[in-house]
């Protein structure tokens, strides 16, 4: 009886300390990741455009049926299920926050089409989107724009915010002149999208996290966080059980000790005082570890 009492401490104590360790230690999101969010948003962009575009009529406000409602809720959940995982991940690197701003600026069109706004400032959002997608590809993905998101380039062509403005020049947005033809409209749709500077990005990425991990202080809080996790368990394994005391105390003088028992004392108080300290040390390290990822 005593062992499994001993037994259900440790396991509790080892599910308590690994619960503290998830709320409180954040993780890193890579390049694959990351990559992975930005299209997700740039799909869910489309859609979202490709439904205005359907109900659209004239300059008042947008009318969506249930059907795009529907399908519009759906994607919004796929946001903010990404803005939920960079919110819980460690800001090593611009990366992260420019994908999360880029993700608010999806979240907040898609929420604007579905309450009905009007063309004009659906696409001012949706510009601006576009803008803040542009500047990532540029800066982030070595300027390689894939085919969903020239569709929100197109898109936003078709709304009259021309490809060759200073915006998208400023974005980091370069165009190649098609040889078929030297009419400007043709050359922005049969344009090759080119890569500008800032192709090391990637490196500078991996080499930001490289340089957390090693921090001499964070190697220290997660030693002793790791520590003073396994002598918690180890100090109340060695606690004596509080149960066989008790019965000793019922047997004794027809249970007149029970409730004048003395305080702990000795290798008993060591041992208890042990396992506050421990847990001290373990809380305060997990805390000082998440104050160091922001």
């Amino acid at each position: 009886m005593q062992n499994k009492k001993k037994l259900y401490s440790i396991i509790s104590v080892a599910v308590a300390s690994l619960f503290i360790a998830g709320c409180q230690v954040k993780t890193t999101m890579n390049r694959s990741e990351l990559n992975k969010a930005f299209k997700t948003d740039t799909a869910v962009l489309v859609d979202s455009k490709k439904i205005e575009l359907a109900t659209k009529k004239n300059n008042s406000k947008i009318k969506v049926t249930d059907q795009n409602l529907e399908q519009l809720g759906k994607d919004q959940s796929k946001v903010l299920k990404i803005q939920d995982k960079l919110d819980n991940s460690k800001i090593v690197s611009s990366y992260p926050k420019d994908v999360s701003e880029y993700n608010q600026s999806v979240y907040k069109y898609t929420t604007m089409l579905r309450k009905g706004s009007t063309p004009k400032a659906l696409n001012s959002q949706f510009h601006k989107t576009a803008l803040q997608g542009t500047k990532i590809v540029k800066k982030h993905q070595d300027g390689k724009f894939d085919k969903t998101f020239k569709e929100v380039l197109a898109a936003d062509n078709l709304d009259g915010y021309k490809l060759t403005s200073s915006e998208y020049k400023k974005a980091g947005l370069v165009l190649k002149k098609s040889k078929k033809s030297s009419s400007a409209n043709t050359s922005e749709k049969t344009a090759k999208l080119l890569p500008k500077d800032n192709k090391q990005d990637k490196a500078k990425h991996n080499q930001a996290i490289k340089a957390y991990q090693r921090k001499h202080s964070v190697r220290v809080l997660e030693g002793l966080a790791f520590v003073s996790a396994i002598m918690v368990i180890v100090f109340i394994f060695l606690q004596p059980s509080k149960q066989d005391d008790s019965m000793n105390a019922l047997a004794d003088n027809g249970g007149s000790t029970l409730f004048n028992r003395p305080k702990p004392q000795g290798y008993a108080l060591f041992l208890i005082r042990s396992t506050e300290f421990f847990m001290l040390v373990m809380v305060g390290s997990l805390i000082a570890l998440d104050f160091l990822s922001k």
